[in-house]
């Protein structure tokens, strides 16, 4: 085999998940954006007051 196909070989997945890990980023931070309130809607700002998972909780007897 010759030595630059191995380069080759060798040089082109990186180059590819480079490329895609790049794009997949930029995609990521574009999807996380505040969008804009459409119009005739209200803008509003909420506070969370419990992040905990399983804040809902069930009695003690319950076999639900």
């Amino acid at each position: 085999m010759p030595a630059w196909l191995g380069l080759l070989l060798l040089v082109t997945p990186v180059f590819l998940a480079a490329a895609f890990g790049t794009r997949q980023i930029r995609e990521s931070k574009s999807a996380r954006s505040i969008g804009a309130v459409p119009d005739g809607w209200l803008a509003a700002q909420a506070t969370a007051l419990d992040s905990t998972p399983g804040a809902i909780r069930r009695r003690a007897g319950c076999s639900c």
